[in-house]
């Protein structure tokens, strides 16, 4: 019995084994660490559960891997991003994703050798292949300070550390994982070039297949894709048992469990770099990377970079015919929403769906030609079990914490938002975290990972809130000596209910990503929601977030944190002009070189435009990408000057405030730098944007401009003057406005032969609303006033309130009849306006023209002589003196 017992087991095994596709991975090394994702898929049966047999394969210098890729011998390998120069070629490859942000690629030397900066690598040996086409991230740094190939001693690689403490070489290509821990334990002690320090931030090990493969086995490719992340989030949340996994069944080099440990915690730091998404990858990223391969000559043609990308492929592709009735069966979809969470999302007592999310949706609701149906909830538990039970098919916003509860699903990130410090308003701008050693600083549990921010920031004293509100509530009364939220909730919160209390006093270097939560056995749902949020623009997700952007840093007009958010592009600016300087002392030596600065040039988050007396000759990809134009010359046919498109408005710098015969440059260059500023139409977005002007005189009289945007900061600043320029009640502009400001509107005014008139309106009987009726409804009936005579007055006309219910409105016209008519037609809008709570109202008007030269009293008068006629004549009429 037994014997058939074992006999049946085994045949079922060997069924079930059958039934598993074979299929092959080609790794570029041997195995390490650095494959431990695929080794714990595989050990962990993470393939097996999706009918795959996956045989991995190490480094074979004999396999041409791509070559296998393309023709099918192999179906999925791991590449570097030079398979990019492959891809120009003709290659038909696709990218499944990259396991590490920034390559481990460096280059490692010992102290002993003498060598402590790249300008010390002149005729030094490097054991290194070579090739441009593995190495580039490496001669991309050396190329930049200076150095060429034929100033180094390239040695064919030995792949033994030792060689650097016996003087066999001076420096070796490495793996950051690998080599600097394999030194220090010979006794030596390492000093490490990384590219990514100097700019040249690669992409490293590329999971990938060919569009072949892809296009026959779409399903698989997916799966395989998620079993594989699957295997790297294990083998990072289990280092030591994965490190014992790979040491007794993985390890033909023979590395001691301290060096695979050490690997596993260098290697996860570079997979979650600038980053909480395991794999991502952008096409942005992957054309600059390719850009610099372009400048080394390696590749010529262009590259279509969005169709590199797997997720890209699949979701530009229009639902399959299993997904399409999916949501003609559902409709509508149910979708959890946070019934009070602004500025995310709210549903207001009229149903209405607001926030963030709501512009998000309407998006999606269109894409999907669908409708969802929207269920309320309070809080993150009852959106669980409202998934549970089936009465919502997913949750609207749902934050990455990477330990959110058994449940659910998330699609790929679909906006990020940044998180600050807010506190009181007597405590000073904050530069970092690090500063606050063992103050209480207050978190949402629930929205942040507390762990996370107890690890990074050991020094903080976390103190656990339930949400912004009570986290506010808490630092308001001094319980705390701050509180850590997004962006936006704080500014909202601030700006609604804390404005006379507290600030945004800095900013953390983390981010929330927020996805979408979806039942975690719901594939089809899963699927379609990935797929639209993967459609979503790069410019409609910048739309929607800048829409909500608006925040307060520091009341009062704060230059400290101007200089804060400037200072760091300025030192990459300053960066930039001493390149280009010594570009132009080492003249044709340095040709190569060129192409290197204007690489890094191209880098910069800032526009970069180079012009000398007669013409510009060199513009950034930052530049070029804002103005919508492919090269410069296509500019120079759009914009005869840069300063052109300067909008003239009197805040900002722009032609129109030129004094002289002397060129913009001159001119902005006498302001003080923080009033260098100048605000430019963006073409495509039609969104005025503001920028800081930074200049530097060149050699051959050229000139360096840096535009550095500061929108977010004028923003700010604007916005805490409208707090101080307008009153609080009505919205209308206040007296102290009128008193400090009224030469220039005047001024501005009497242009072109216009008159100026000065108008008092009174609200007749108004102290009889007050006590008849209570403060309240006359507060009410103000506020309304001023909505009337805004919507029945024209664009340019200016109200100010003067005091109580005393208002001020100077307009500018081409004749008296014209005054007579402009204010008749507010009168009689006023006279048939219904008022909340007491019907109707109406206004006497007492109105007087500026004469030029003379004193604003003198004009004050004559109108409050007009006003007292119409008063005394029976109210409710204009009389102008």
């Amino acid at each position: 019995m037994i014997r058939i017992l074992f006999l049946v087991i085994f045949i079922y095994s060997f069924l079930i084994s059958k039934e598993l596709k074979e299929v092959s991975l080609q790794l570029p090394w041997k195995y390490q660490f650095q494959f431990a994702g695929y080794i714990l898929a595989k050990e962990k049966g993470f393939y097996q559960d999706i009918n795959l047999d996956v045989k991995l394969k190490q480094w074979d210098e004999n396999v041409d891997v791509i070559d296998s890729l393309t023709n099918n011998k192999i179906e999925y390998a791991v590449l570097r991003p030079t398979s990019m120069i492959d891809i120009s070629k003709g290659k038909e490859l696709v990218y499944l994703a990259t396991i590490f942000q920034s390559s481990p690629l460096v280059l490692v030397t010992d102290r002993s050798s003498g060598i402590s900066s790249l300008s010390d690598l002149k005729n030094k040996r490097i054991m290194t292949s070579g090739d441009l086409g593995s190495d580039v991230s490496l001669l991309s740094m050396i190329f930049s300070h200076g150095i060429k190939l034929e100033d180094l001693l390239i040695q064919t690689p030995s792949f033994n550390t030792q060689d650097l403490l016996d003087k066999k070489t001076d420096l070796i290509a490495s793996y950051i994982s690998n080599e600097p821990f394999t030194l220090k334990e010979l006794g030596g002690n390492p000093i490490v070039f990384n590219p990514k320090d100097y700019g040249f931030d690669f992409y490293s090990d590329i999971l990938t297949t060919s569009k072949k493969y892809l296009h026959n086995e779409e399903n698989e490719v997916r799966k395989f894709r998620e079993a594989s992340l699957k295997g790297w989030e294990y083998a990072f949340s289990n280092i030591n048992e994965s490190v014992e996994i790979i040491y007794n069944k993985y390890n033909p080099q023979k590395k001691s469990k301290e060096a695979l440990i050490y690997e596993a915690n260098e290697l996860k730091k570079l997979a979650y770099h600038n980053t909480n998404e395991l794999g991502k990858m952008e096409a942005e990223k992957l054309e600059k990377i390719y850009n610099i391969y372009k400048l080394l000559g390696l590749a010529k043609n262009n590259i279509t970079f969005n169709n590199l990308i797997f997720e890209n492929l699949t979701t530009a592709s229009s639902l399959n015919s299993e997904e399409k009735s999916y949501i003609e069966k559902k409709q509508p979809l149910k979708m959890c929403i946070n019934s009070n969470w602004l500025p995310f999302e709210k549903m207001e007592n009229d149903n209405k769906y607001k926030g963030m999310a709501a512009d998000y949706y309407a998006i999606l609701e269109k894409n999907l030609s669908t409708k969802f149906e929207l269920i309320k909830t309070t809080s993150q538990n009852e959106v669980l079990d409202f998934i549970k039970n089936d009465k919502c098919d997913f949750q609207s916003l749902t934050i990455n914490t990477h330990n959110i509860e058994d449940g659910l699903k998330l699609t790929s990130t679909i906006f990020k938002v940044p998180l600050v410090v807010a506190t009181r308003l007597d405590v000073p701008f904050i530069n970092k975290l690090e500063d606050l050693k063992n103050q209480k600083i207050a978190i949402a549990k629930n929205y942040v990972n507390i762990e996370y921010f107890r690890n990074k920031y050991p020094s903080l004293n976390i103190v656990e809130v339930e949400n912004t509100q009570e986290g506010l509530k808490q630092l308001k009364a001094g319980k705390v000596y701050g509180y850590i939220g997004t962006l936006y909730s704080v500014s909202y919160k601030i700006q609604t209910e804390y404005f006379n209390d507290l600030k945004i006093a800095g900013k953390t270097n983390d981010e929330l990503e927020f996805t979408i939560g979806v039942k975690d056995n719901n594939e089809i749902l899963f699927n379609i929601l990935q797929k639209v949020v993967n459609n979503i623009t790069p410019l409609e997700k910048k739309e929607l977030t800048d829409k909500w952007a608006s925040t307060i840093y520091e009341k009062g007009v704060d230059y400290t944190l101007l200089w804060q958010i400037i200072t760091p592009f300025i030192l990459i600016f300053l960066f930039g002009v001493f390149f280009y300087t010594k570009l132009k002392l080492l003249n044709s030596r340095l040709s190569d070189q060129k192409k290197f600065i204007n690489t890094i040039l191209d880098i910069q988050p800032n526009m970069i435009f180079i012009v000398n007396d007669k013409e510009p000759v060199f513009a950034n990809r930052f530049f070029l990408d804002f103005f919508d134009c492919k090269n410069l010359k296509e500019f120079q046919k759009k914009h005869s000057c840069l300063a052109q498109t300067f909008i003239e408005e009197e805040l900002y710098f722009h032609l129109g405030k030129i004094v002289d015969n002397n060129s913009w440059i001159e001119n902005i260059l006498r302001l003080k730098s923080e009033k260098r500023i100048v605000s430019i139409l963006h073409p495509n977005t039609s969104i005025t944007k503001v920028f800081n002007v930074s200049i530097v005189e060149l050699e051959d009289e050229q000139y360096l401009i840096s535009l550095t945007d500061i929108s977010d900061t004028i923003l700010k600043q604007i916005q805490l003057e409208n707090k101080s320029t307008h009153d609080k009640l009505t919205g209308a502009y206040n007296r102290e406005y009128f008193e400090t400001h009224y030469k220039l509107i005047i001024n501005e005014y009497i242009k072109e032969d216009n008159l100026v008139f000065l108008s008092i309106l009174d609200i007749d009987f108004f102290k009889k609303v007050n006590d008849t009726y209570g403060h309240d409804v006359g507060d009410k009936v103000l506020k309304q006033f001023v909505n009337v005579i805004q919507k029945s007055s024209r664009k340019d006309d200016l109200l100010i309130r003067w005091g109580g219910e005393e208002f001020l409105l100077l307009t500018k016209v081409k004749s008296i009849d014209n005054a007579k008519k402009v204010l008749e037609n507010i009168k009689n809008a006023i006279s048939e306006a219904s008022f909340e709570g007491v019907k109707h109202i109406t206004c006497s008007i007492g109105s007087t023209n500026y004469n030029e030269n003379e004193k604003i009293e003198e004009s004050f008068k004559r109108a409050d002589d007009a006003l007292y006629e119409a008063k005394n004549n029976g109210r409710n009429q204009v009389q102008i003196k």
